[in-house]
């Protein structure tokens, strides 16, 4: 029995370790040194006694708002950098599932949930003045969320048994790309972008950088020498270069660096964290409708692909780890296949075009060839010379 630490990256857990009839037994407990002396003790006392029962009880009977905290803290915040993702994610889930303990949220219950949210819209935003219903995709995200809390838990030892979303099956996504900007298109946004918004927009059509990674731009970050962007804060933590195209290099040239700020895109010295209310009051004037910031990245990729861009480039560019991701730009470059095939010239020699071969014929030239008259069967040849004789007769 005894008290240990787990190390994290902004500090360290305790948690508590016990035998009961020579298994171990482990509990998270958090941050507070006295809290887990507490704990610990009142389990060695209700071992003494025979009352282990009421241990695995009690572990048993967590509200699921406690274990999202606690999961929020001690795992997604120091372990993962989307954890705001989590954290917003989770407040979904509390909705429904909130003042449940964990053994009372069955396969059942999630189904229920899952059938729930996909029939729910979002709110309603001032700018495109419509409403969206919640996608596939959105509820997929929220499962997943659900799942790494339950698996946590049964990690330290808070829930028995077996993990319930590993049961339900998640929604077929389209991956297919909606929507992209034509040239006519992206002159009429970046016509009525703002000062503060239009560089962030010409960023995103000529890198295709995602928004965190283009709001995390800072200015070590361009070297000017190569005219290339270093993106080090990506999706799946993996830095890539991007080349700057000129128009890239005149916006970044033209946009003045504020002291003690070292973030590219800023306001008064302070990293932009949002863009999408002024970016959707662009959308709403320029008359473009059903369009996402982030399909600002599909632009830059659809209009690769119609150039004749490989895909093997695009995927690099954009920094995708498989190129299944990227194989949705396929379609837009099958005229470029056609002009890729179109150019191979190899010298072979010239082959003589096929005839048919000529069919015999199967009709008669009557002009040709002669008749052969035969009688007709049971009567004699009706000719001159016979009727003359039957008639002196």
């Amino acid at each position: 029995m005894g008290i240990f630490k787990r190390k994290l990256k902004d500090g360290f857990n305790y948690y508590i370790q016990y035998y009961v009839n020579g298994k171990r037994y482990k509990e998270t407990i958090g941050r507070d040194y006295n809290t887990a002396k507490k704990v610990l003790a009142d389990r060695k006392e209700r071992i003494r006694k025979g009352r282990f029962s009421e241990i695995i009880q009690e572990r048993q009977k967590i509200l699921f708002e406690d274990m999202a905290e606690e999961y929020l803290k001690t795992y997604s915040i120091p372990n993962k950098k989307s954890w705001g993702d989590d954290e917003n994610l989770i407040k979904k889930l509390l909705k429904f599932f909130g003042g449940k303990y964990l053994n009372e949220i069955t396969p059942y219950l999630i189904n229920q949930y899952k059938a729930q949210r996909v029939q729910q819209f979002k709110r309603k935003q001032v700018e495109t003045k419509s409403d969206r219903p919640i996608s596939p995709a959105t509820v997929n995200r929220e499962l997943n969320c659900l799942k790494g809390i339950f698996t946590q838990a049964i990690e330290w030892e808070k829930f028995k048994g077996d993990n319930p979303v590993k049961k339900i099956k998640l929604f077929k996504e389209d991956n297919e790309i909606v929507r992209w900007l034509t040239n006519e298109e992206i002159a009429e946004l970046l016509k009525y972008c703002s000062e503060g918004i239009k560089p962030i927009v010409v960023c995103a059509l000529n890198t295709g950088m995602r928004l965190g990674e283009i709001l995390n731009l800072k200015w070590k970050d361009i070297d000017w020498r190569n005219k290339l962007i270093r993106v080090e804060h990506t999706k799946n933590n993996r830095t890539r270069f991007i080349p700057m195209t000129e128009e890239m290099e005149n916006t970044l040239i033209s946009i003045l660096k504020t002291p003690d700020c070292s973030f590219i895109f800023n306001h008064n010295g302070q990293r932009y964290k949002w863009v999408n209310k002024t970016f959707h009051r662009a959308l709403n004037q320029a008359g473009i409708k059903d369009f996402r910031f982030h399909d600002l990245r599909h632009t830059f990729a659809s209009h690769l692909a119609m150039k004749g861009v490989s895909l093997t480039a695009i995927k690099e560019l954009l920094g995708h780890q498989s190129i299944d991701m990227t194989m949705r730009y396929a379609h837009l470059s099958k005229e470029n296949l056609r002009t890729a095939v179109s150019l191979l010239d190899f010298d072979l020699p010239k082959i003589a075009p096929q005839t048919a071969p000529k069919e015999e014929s199967t009709e008669v030239d009557f002009a040709k060839e002669p008749i052969e008259q035969k009688p007709t069967v049971g009567f004699e040849p009706t000719t001159y010379g016979l009727r003359n004789r039957c008639s002196t007769n």
